[in-house]
């Protein structure tokens, strides 16, 4: 993660990278019902999360003319397409 003296361009690269679905090359978007449940969540919760991603979307496009939210742009629903490989370890 890039840390306070890092160049502005690099901050912005990393956080635009990392905030869409896109970039994440092993991971995709899988249509069950438990991502239906957490779209469902996200939509409609007591924290109204939902509102606050779009306030803080309209924030950093006013203050940065750049949009890097990730839970607009559904990182959140991200899963591997074929599961890990598990190990025992003992």
């Amino acid at each position: 993660m890039p840390g306070i003296k890092t160049p502005k361009t690099v901050k912005e690269n990393f956080y635009f990278k990392f905030s869409n679905a896109e970039s994440y090359k092993d991971l995709t978007i899988k249509k069950n019902q438990f991502t239906k449940d957490l779209i469902n969540l996200y939509n409609n919760n007591t924290w109204n999360l939902k509102g606050k991603a779009e306030a803080l979307d309209e924030k950093t496009r006013i203050e940065h003319n750049n949009n890097f939210n990730s839970c607009l742009n559904c990182v959140y629903l991200l899963d591997y397409i074929k599961h890990p490989k598990h190990y025992n370890i003992y």
